[in-house]
């Protein structure tokens, strides 16, 4: 390699200054580009000026910047998930504690509210707290008095062919004695529409078998009537036992057994009551009410 430079620098001009003489027509030894290297056996290593020098420091600068930057992205991310997944860890039991738990409950009144709610299952829930009911006789008992919302009907309920395709939602409420405001022996049914602004009551004798300490036996005198507003209808009425059937009120004695009767005589008091014996129509009856 040498000897072909010294051949290529022979043939040049004696006046020609080659850039790798030291003076005309001598040969010095050229020096690698490459930085820090030396490609050609012989050859001396590149040494880097103070501008070449410059420029390395500058971009291993920003190679060192941009990696404390990263790491400083990566420091702030993990922050932002730490201090996330704590909260999200305080929070989750906060949250479970209010919902509601759907787990079945084992207390038979709460299995009988939640039936009714469901819409299924209420017989066997009534079955189940019949057994328990705190009232060993309802029929001697004052807190049978009262006011009473109606919760729960069975299908075969007059109260359920009433109000089953009313167009809107209706309500039922029972008087019973003095508690009730309607007067000793005596109770009413009332069938509430549209918030009270039509009202169907049915009055009736209601007295305690005197051969049953469970029963209460409910018959005539019957009085139907309709109310607008303020105003009164009358529909139908039975004074006696020996009075003629209409065709909406009976003259039968309708036996009540009161199945399950809470005794606080406070609001929430839950009391299930069916038919035994009397009216065909009615027979059968199944109710739930609660104390209001």
């Amino acid at each position: 390699m040498a000897s072909t430079m010294h051949i290529v620098a022979a043939r040049l001009p004696a006046s020609t200054n080659c850039p790798h003489c030291t003076t005309q027509g001598q040969l010095q030894e050229p020096q690698s580009t490459l930085i820090g290297t030396s490609f050609l056996p012989g050859f001396p290593r590149w040494s880097p000026t103070a501008t070449s020098r410059n420029w390395i420091n500058k971009q291993r600068r920003g190679a060192a910047t941009a990696k404390a930057e990263a790491g400083e992205h990566v420091s702030r991310r993990r922050a932002l998930q730490t201090a996330l997944l704590t909260s999200v860890s305080a929070l989750v039991p906060a949250l479970t504690e209010a919902q509601p738990s759907t787990a079945a409950s084992d207390d038979p009144r709460q299995q009988l509210l939640d039936a009714i709610a469901a819409k299924k299952g209420v017989q066997e829930a009534i079955d189940r707290i019949a057994e328990i009911n705190p009232t060993p006789k309802p029929n001697k008992s004052d807190k049978v008095d009262g006011k009473w919302k109606l919760l729960w009907s069975s299908d075969v309920a007059e109260v359920s062919k009433v109000t089953r395709f009313l167009p809107i939602g209706a309500e039922s409420f029972q008087l019973i004695g003095p508690g009730g405001g309607i007067g000793k022996g005596r109770a009413q049914n009332i069938v509430s529409i549209g918030g009270g602004a039509v009202q169907l009551k049915l009055t009736s004798a209601c007295v305690p078998d005197e051969k049953n300490d469970k029963d209460f036996v409910v018959g005539p005198p019957f009085k139907l009537e309709l109310f607008l507003g303020s105003k009164a209808l009358p529909i139908s009425e039975v004074k006696d036992t020996n009075s003629e059937r209409t065709p909406i009120l009976g003259n039968e004695l309708n036996y009540f057994e009161q199945v399950y009767l809470e005794d606080s005589g406070k609001p929430g008091d839950l009391r299930v009551s069916r038919v035994l014996i009397g009216d065909d129509r009615v027979v059968g009856s199944i109710f739930v009410h609660e104390r209001v």
